[in-house]
């Protein structure tokens, strides 16, 4: 070969870079930052703002290339509280607030900005061609791997561990009942009398033991009740305890039928009759909902989501019915949905019981 070195001379500056390619260089510095993110958000309730979190992580590591997730996380009515205050930090993720969005929106590593989403996790990512990277029927491993990552803070898991061992919570029964915004959204048909969630416990709780040669009947001796409605969670209260319900003071005794995790704030519209409004569906006077207006759902003008339970027991109480060995969902809630999830988790890989195995 050749040798080439006599003509170049060491002392001469080095040829100027191109300026075309300056510019490509310029426009691609940040793409492999270990610092690089998009952008989510999502103004639902908590199971909606979980969903949307997970998928857009998951949109982040796959589509972005191991980009990281900055997720709008602002209190409202559907949610009133912040992630890190109820649960452990995520890998990779930052929670900010909407005042902060510009902020981040502007900085160079911000790779795109996604909408409000309120849709489900499926339904996100099928709106991307996600489909190619999950194989058929592996959804729900996929979310139940993402929500194995979901940790109450220390002392809520403290709270948590606590009343499951003391009622017993893995050998009982659980239903979640939600009469709030709910009935508004959902068509008179598809909505679920209080009459069915009577029948679960008095089905459930019974002292005449059913059973089948293929498959016995498990014996509950109470039901837990997850409720973002006071009159609901009062209803149930007298109906099944024997206490007084004023001198309840949620310390259940072990007639009880019904167990909740703590008390509730009577709602602004709580009446005398509240008993037998609840009967008949109509507690709540439906407003508009935001979400809704693009399909020309009208209402009036006032407009509520209000979860009339903190961030913090709305947790626990997905947490521990997570335990139950049989449960009872509203249907169309993506609350019922989430514990479904996690009771698959909790219950044959991560119980935290210490009196009682969930097996």
């Amino acid at each position: 070969m050749e040798d080439l070195s006599p003509l170049l001379d060491p002392l001469d500056p080095p040829p100027p870079i191109p300026s075309e390619l300056l510019e490509i260089v310029e426009k691609h510095r940040h793409d492999f930052n270990p610092n690089r993110y998009i952008i989510a958000q999502s103004d639902g309730g908590l199971s909606n703002r979980l969903r949307a979190l997970f998928a857009y992580r998951l949109l982040a590591y796959f589509v972005y290339h191991h980009a990281k997730l900055v997720f709008v996380w602002d209190a409202n009515e559907a949610c009133p509280g912040d992630f890190l205050e109820v649960f452990e930090p995520l890998p990779n993720v930052t929670f900010i607030h909407s005042n902060e969005l510009k902020h981040y929106s502007q900085s160079p590593l911000s790779l795109a900005i996604y909408p409000n989403d309120r849709r489900s996790f499926e339904s996100i990512l099928y709106d991307i061609d996600f489909n190619y990277l999950i194989e058929d029927g592996a959804w729900g491993e996929l979310r139940a791997e993402l929500l194995r990552e979901l940790h109450p803070v220390p002392s809520l898991q403290r709270e948590i561990d606590t009343f499951v061992k003391q009622h017993d919570i893995c050998h009982q029964a659980a239903m979640h009942i939600r009469k709030t915004d709910l009935e508004c959204i959902l068509k008179p048909k598809q909505r679920m009398g209080i009459d069915s969630f009577f029948h679960f416990v008095d089905k459930q709780t019974s002292s005449h033991s059913i059973s089948h040669s293929w498959r016995p009947r498990l014996a509950v001796k109470r039901v837990f009740l997850l409720t973002d409605s006071p009159e609901t969670q009062q209803l149930f209260l007298q109906r099944y305890n024997n206490n007084d319900f004023a001198l309840l003071n949620y310390g259940h005794n072990s007639n009880d039928r019904i167990v909740v995790f703590s008390e509730m704030t009577p709602s602004l519209n709580q009446s005398s009759n509240s008993n037998y409004s609840l009967l008949n569906n109509t507690v709540y006077q439906c407003h508009n909902f935001p979400h809704l207006e693009k399909e020309g759902k009208k209402g009036p003008s006032q407009m509520t989501e209000r979860r009339y339970t903190s961030l913090r027991h709305t947790v626990a109480d997905i947490f521990i019915a997570a335990h139950v060995a049989k449960f009872k969902p509203t249907p169309f809630s993506s609350v019922g949905q989430l514990v479904i999830a996690l009771k698959w988790i909790i219950r044959y890989s991560n119980c935290h019981c210490t009196t009682t195995s969930c097996e």
